[in-house]
């Protein structure tokens, strides 16, 4: 798949988070980069493998941070991304969106603040989001 059409793809996956947005009743008492953090916890309490946060702010409109990893087979991305929903609900944060659990090769999880994407291995070798906002910070 070529970059222009990866770079497509992941617009689009982005921009229909953004249409489909309800306003948040309620204001998290997390901050943003607790949220991340606590994400990627919870991601890694069920074996997701190869965790990043990255740090968009001044580089997207969309969100401030993304949380990336991969699950081995459809069933451990969804068991990492059930993990991260229940997790953060525990905390009180509801996702705003989320897209893709049914399938089980890109979870998107859309908190506003942060979008966390729990990819199959494949797929995250397909698009590659590490490479495309490659200017971001990682988030340690």
């Amino acid at each position: 798949m070529s970059a222009d059409r990866r770079a497509d793809v992941v617009r689009l996956m982005c921009r229909s988070s953004v249409v489909a947005r309800p306003q948040q009743k309620e204001v998290p008492a997390i901050t943003p980069l607790q949220l991340v953090r606590n994400c990627r916890e919870l991601a890694l309490d069920k074996k997701g493998e190869d965790v990043i946060i990255l740090d968009l702010r001044g580089l997207s409109s969309v969100t401030d941070y993304f949380v990336i990893c991969h699950g081995t087979s459809r069933r451990h991305v969804q068991a990492i991304s059930e993990n991260i929903r229940f997790g953060m609900r525990k905390l009180r944060v509801r996702e705003a969106h989320e897209e893709g659990f049914t399938e089980g090769r890109w979870v998107v999880l859309d908190y506003i603040e942060a979008i966390v994407h729990v990819f199959d291995e494949q797929m995250r070798k397909t698009y590659q989001l590490e490479e495309l906002w490659g200017d971001a910070a990682r988030v340690e």
